[in-house]
């Protein structure tokens, strides 16, 4: 997991959250996907589906795979909560490996 948020800081994300399948085991299982929200502003002029091909190509490059990426700016991430998205639920069970500050100061 290190090996991919070193890779991620590039982006300089505001959140990290881990969610599916791994989220409830004590350790990472390499048979299984990991599945990440990342949240970061580096997105906003990116169309969406043009990030997920630029976080494949930061990890191929790497030798990392079996990552799943969702990719979204800040303002697509309250967006989305706002809605009472899928993404909603990720929240609720996922583990926030980053977390910082965003929008006015608020902790995440």
């Amino acid at each position: 997991m290190n090996k991919i948020l070193e890779n991620l800081n590039i982006l300089k994300p505001i959140l990290i959250i881990l969610h599916g399948s791994q989220v409830n085991k004590k350790f990472l299982d390499p048979n299984l996907d990991i599945d990440l929200i990342v949240v970061s502003n580096y997105f906003i002029r990116i169309i969406f589906f043009d990030r997920i091909k630029m976080i494949q190509n930061i990890f191929k490059n790497k030798n990392i795979s079996n990552v799943d990426v969702i990719c979204l700016t800040e303002e697509e991430f309250y967006s989305n909560i706002q809605k009472k998205s899928k993404l909603n639920e990720s929240l609720k069970k996922g583990y926030r490996i980053i977390s910082g500050r965003i929008r006015n100061g608020h902790n995440l």
